[in-house]
């Protein structure tokens, strides 16, 4: 696989249906209650991971480049090869924690959890209070 594949693996699967379905789960359990929303956006949250930003600063520089393809080319296989397992890696760890929190009953979820341990509170927010 060329360099230029590589970028274009990785632009189909960000910008792709799976990721995005599966995004989709992760806010469907936040606005459930199951998960908090640290989770969904700080541990979960595709842009954060290490690879994405990888492939993000190389995409960018590529395209202030003076030449796109040759700025692609000229960065180490290496580079591309990593970014992909991290993303991987990223990937299957997110599925499995979406799966496991659909599958659990709504009392033992990630959130749910926490409340009940007195690990995470929850602070009603009653008609502008936030705004006084």
């Amino acid at each position: 696989m060329t360099k230029l594949e590589m970028v274009r693996r990785y632009f189909d699967f960000i910008l792709g249906e799976e990721l995005q379905s599966w995004e989709d789960r992760l806010d469907a359990l936040m606005n459930e209650g199951r998960i908090t929303t640290g989770a969904r956006y700080y541990v979960y949250n595709s842009h954060r991971w290490h690879g994405v930003k990888l492939m993000d600063d190389i995409t960018s520089r590529a395209s202030k480049a003076k030449n796109y393809i040759v700025y692609i080319n000229n960065r180490k296989k290496w580079d591309y090869e990593y970014a992909w397992k991290d993303i991987q890696k990223e990937f299957s760890k997110m599925k499995a924690f979406v799966e496991e929190q659909e599958a659990l009953p709504y009392e033992k979820t990630q959130k749910q959890r926490l409340i009940s341990n007195d690990e995470l509170l929850i602070k009603e927010v009653k008609n502008n209070d936030c705004f006084e």
